[in-house]
């Protein structure tokens, strides 16, 4: 479980970092088997009183926002 979202999100990493105007590209939808695309960075991600819920845009980028990480790999 762990490694897969740990690799999943350094491909997301990578990806954003062959072009900076990816930091805020997300979009699609928020429920599975419903098509309509109603994600966007204001949604909230609730850590359910583990840490202080955020929003997606506070965490596009590794590099700000308190997340402060850089991939070995990243360019």
């Amino acid at each position: 479980f762990f490694i897969h979202h740990a690799q999943t999100d350094r491909l997301w990493t990578l990806w954003q970092g062959r072009n900076k105007t990816r930091l805020s590209d997300y979009g699609g939808n928020t429920v599975q088997n419903q098509f309509v695309n109603t994600a966007s960075l204001s949604d909230k991600l609730s850590y359910m009183g583990l840490a202080e819920d955020r929003t997606v845009e506070s965490l596009m980028d590794t590099l700000s926002n308190g997340l402060c990480y850089k991939y070995d790999d990243e360019e």
